[in-house]
């Protein structure tokens, strides 16, 4: 019988069986289970180990599924990294570029203060304020590009091209201001033995004045040691029949001691006080020349002379402050002289020379030849040594060895200088001094005096338009007290004839008298009451006035 094979039985049936069968067949039978459970285990062990095979599978599946994931990202992350590393490349090349190239070429910097970009022209020494479009106009193809002109601003930053604000000096400056100043002086020479034309050239320009002679050394000499000196004084060159050499001495000379590019010749009075002066900035020189001084406008002259910064407006934008780094040197072959100078402390700030002879008649003397010759000389040889930096150098060094380390140079006022305060005196200060300072002047009324200064005026053909009443008369307090003469207004009575004081009050006549404004010295008519008619003393427009000027 197949016991394998037959159906789970009961107990009932198995009783039957092993009733029926004897002890031999129980034993089959329990072997059989035992064989079933040992095969139904097995199958259970298969199973496991299968889904342990087929979990294995997908875990080695998933491995590998998670490395070939993990590799990829990889070589993706590698091909990103070289790819960035390429771009940074790239970026760095272009970079190289903007620097070496580009800002090689186009010195460019950008400041907020001004919102506009300056391009420095290393030719000439000089810079042009230009808006974002014109730099990028400069290389349209590119520039206009967004990554370009990103790494062009970058450039900008990490090379320290943008500024705060803007200054021309000869003084060091902070990070965040740009300095437009880059001088390039002569270097002094270790010898002193410069060429004898330099001081033909500067006496002529003094007229032989010593003194004249050693201020404009100094000048020069304070200057080149400490450029920074905005307090030095302007010098002014009256040459009325010209040819001194002033041309030579600004253009030539003191072009090869401060760099030609630091001196601003052939300007006019005009440009030194206008509004639009940008081609004033970082200068070491200005010079000014045909100025007259009838066409100069003080005031804005005497603002910028001794300021320590001045005002620049360059046309299309907002106006700023650059430090006032120039010495300033007007000259004029006007009668009248180049600038106007009044006299007093005012003039601090200018110093005169007057040239009378020409530089070539000098030079003629000095070399013992023609005139024609020594004018030929200067063309040919003189104007070159002025221009030799070794030259100079050596002048230099023998200034520096004559009058050492300059702190500072006062204003010079010798004859030439006093001889323009007369030639410039104004016709109301004319008119004061021969008035109030005859031994005779003791009164005079005012309304007169106001007459007589404006029918003088006229008949003496003053080039200067009268004053208004008012301006007048403060024109006459400044004059008095300039001129130290003590002087005092009053209303008198204006009588024909002196009061007797020695009269009893009573008795004296009580007819009301006319009155009078008048202007008197205190010191000559300590008593009011001696006051009399005396108008016909001056004379009048009528008669002709008694007045000598």
């Amino acid at each position: 019988m197949d016991y394998e094979n037959t159906p789970e039985m009961g107990n009932e049936d198995a009783c039957s069986i092993a009733s029926a069968t004897g002890t031999d067949g129980v034993i089959n039978l329990r072997d059989a289970k035992a064989r079933r459970l040992d095969q139904q285990a097995e199958a259970a062990r298969a199973k496991a180990l299968a889904i342990e095979a087929k979990a294995a599978a997908a875990a080695e599946e998933a491995r590998l599924k998670a490395e070939a994931e993990a590799e990829k990202a990889r070589l993706k992350a590698e091909a990103e990294r070289a790819a960035q590393a390429e771009a940074a490349a790239a970026m760095e090349e272009i970079k190289r570029e903007i620097r070496e190239e580009f800002l090689a070429e186009h010195d460019i910097s950008y400041v907020a203060s001004t919102d506009c970009w300056w391009h420095y022209h290393g030719a000439t020494d000089s810079w042009t304020p230009i808006k974002e479009r014109a730099v990028r106009m400069i290389r349209p193809d590119s520039m206009w590009d967004k990554l370009y002109w990103s790494l062009f601003m970058s450039v900008m930053a990490e090379d320290g091209r943008h500024f705060r604000t803007i200054t021309s000096s000869f003084a060091e400056q902070p990070a965040d201001v740009l300095n437009m100043l880059r001088p390039q002086f002569c270097p002094m020479a270790a010898t002193a033995d410069y060429d004898g034309f330099f001081d033909v050239l500067l006496h002529t320009l003094a007229n032989g004045d010593p003194g004249g002679v050693a201020h404009i050394e100094q000048l020069i000499l304070a200057k080149w040691q400490r450029p920074q000196n905005y307090l030095l004084p302007a010098l002014a060159v009256h040459n009325e029949q010209g040819g001194a050499g002033k041309n030579l001495f600004v253009e030539a000379m003191l072009g090869t001691v401060f760099g030609r590019n630091l001196v601003a010749d052939g300007l006019s009075m005009n440009d030194i006080t206008s509004k639009f002066n940008s081609h004033l900035i970082g200068k070491a020189v200005w010079f000014v020349d045909e100025s007259v001084e009838d066409k100069v406008d003080e005031n804005a002259l005497k603002r910028l002379l001794g300021s320590r910064q001045m005002w620049v407006e360059p046309k299309g934008l907002a106006k700023f402050q650059v430090e006032n780094t120039a010495l300033l040197v007007v000259a004029g072959n006007g009668v009248t002289g180049s600038v106007r100078v009044v006299g007093s402390e005012v003039d601090r700030r200018i110093s005169v020379i007057e040239a009378t002879r020409t530089l070539k008649s000098a030079v003629a003397e000095q070399r013992g030849c023609t005139v024609a010759e020594a004018e030929q000389w200067v063309r040919d040889v003189g104007q070159h040594l002025l221009r030799d930096r070794e030259q100079v150098g050596r002048w230099l060094r023998a200034m520096q060895d004559r009058h050492g380390d300059l702190q500072h140079v006062a204003a010079f006022h010798g004859d030439s200088y006093k001889n323009l305060v007369r030639l410039q005196r104004p016709f109301h200060d004319l008119l004061f001094d021969a008035l109030f300072k005859d031994e005779g002047f003791q009164y005079i009324r005012r309304p007169l005096l106001y007459e007589a200064y404006r029918d003088l005026a006229k008949t003496q053909n003053s080039s200067h338009a009268t004053f208004k009443n008012r301006t007048f008369y403060a024109h006459l307090d400044s004059w008095s007290k300039r001129e130290g003469i003590p002087l005092e207004k009053a209303k008198v009575n204006w009588r024909a004839r002196p009061v007797n004081t020695s009269m009893p009050a009573a008795y004296r006549p009580t007819t009301p008298a006319t009155t009078a404004d008048i202007i008197y010295r205190p010191d000559r008519l300590p008593n009011l009451e001696d006051v009399v008619v005396n108008d016909e003393r001056y004379g009048g427009s009528a008669s002709g006035w008694n007045i000598s000027i």
